[in-house]
């Protein structure tokens, strides 16, 4: 089979970590699957939105000249190709990461019009939590739950000697620029700890860090504390459970799934910073924590093997449907 991956969120020279989790999917399908051939077109949508504009255009000359077997668009936004009445018809699946398709995601009216047309004219949708499914149902009866995986290789446990219960050192899961992650939020909760638990924090940004670095965040750190308005499947929740790191985080995405039982992990019921600090003030008092939240990837098969196997049967089961078709 040949496949093109067209997405505007994948690694380059300026920001080689953007979008990694979708190419860390790509090279796992490649390494698992060799009679997959798969080929990236990447929208730079960093350069403005005229590049969005002149992707209908080539990603279209891209489709016809590779004769693909199967088109999988990563974020809605990057099916703005679909609009062309002249598009060459290859099967289409497309993923939404979350923000592409929840109105609270904060990326606005034309991501969001446009996805939900990119839904309606795409074989299948692949979707990261229920709460998405819901919404895309409207517009697709064909969802498929696959959220992207951990490199389990890259992400795991070890010990490392703990901080003082007085001075911890807290993850923040993003850039404090990203208004959808909640910064403010973030902040009211470390102001919190320190007032009414005696608790001083030593935050650290997960924002231009390789991969390797990221690892060396969770193994030395504390806990995370997301305090996001939205998600789809948070990579880094899933990535700290990889590396033992126990996580508190808001109801978004599927956070409740991922973090259900494991040890050290809880889920806020509200977005209130008292909650969330007492929730950490909890979380660090709980003695037993390091492997569970890695049985928890592996329970829930987000390993990169797991989800290449997944991607690879939906890539099967729509390229025989179109043979089929044909023949």
């Amino acid at each position: 089979m040949k496949i093109l991956i067209v997405t505007n969120m994948y690694p380059d020279k300026e920001r080689p970590y953007r979008g990694i989790f979708v190419k860390e999917q790509c090279d796992s399908v490649k390494k698992y699957f060799p009679d997959v051939t798969l080929d990236v077109c990447y929208i730079d949508g960093n350069k403005g939105k005229v590049e969005y504009l002149k992707s209908i255009f080539y990603v279209n000359n891209r489709i016809r000249k590779g004769c693909y077997d199967i088109v999988h668009i990563h974020f809605g936004l990057s099916g703005l190709y679909l609009l062309s009445p002249l598009r060459t018809k290859v099967p289409t699946l497309v993923t939404f990461h979350g923000s592409d398709i929840q109105p609270q995601g904060g990326n606005g009216p034309l991501t969001l019009n446009v996805s939900r047309y990119v839904a309606r004219h795409s074989e299948a949708c692949v979707i990261l939590n229920n709460q998405m499914e819901s919404i895309v149902k409207q517009y697709n009866p064909n969802t498929f739950l696959i959220p992207c995986g951990v490199d389990t290789d890259v992400f795991y446990p070890h010990e490392t000697k703990k901080t003082t219960d007085k001075n911890i050192r807290i993850v923040f899961p993003s850039s404090s620029s990203v208004p959808v992650k909640n910064y403010p939020l973030f902040c009211q909760v470390v102001d919190v700890l320190s007032r009414k638990y005696n608790i001083t924090s030593k935050i650290q940004e997960l924002s231009g860090l390789s991969r390797q670095q990221v690892a060396d965040v969770f193994r030395t750190s504390d806990i995370m504390l997301m305090t996001s308005i939205s998600e789809g499947s948070p990579q880094a929740v899933k990535e700290a459970l990889a590396c033992g790191l126990p996580t508190v985080s808001t109801p978004v995405g599927d956070v409740l799934t991922l973090l259900e039982g494991v040890s050290g992990c809880y889920v806020s019921e509200t977005s209130d910073a008292e909650e969330l600090a007492s929730l950490v003030v909890k979380s660090l008092s709980c003695n037993n924590r390091g492997v569970e939240g890695r049985k928890r990837i592996m329970q829930l098969q987000l390993d990169l093997k797991a989800t290449a196997e997944k991607i690879y049967r939906l890539y099967c089961e729509y390229y025989q449907n179109y043979q089929n078709g044909k023949s």
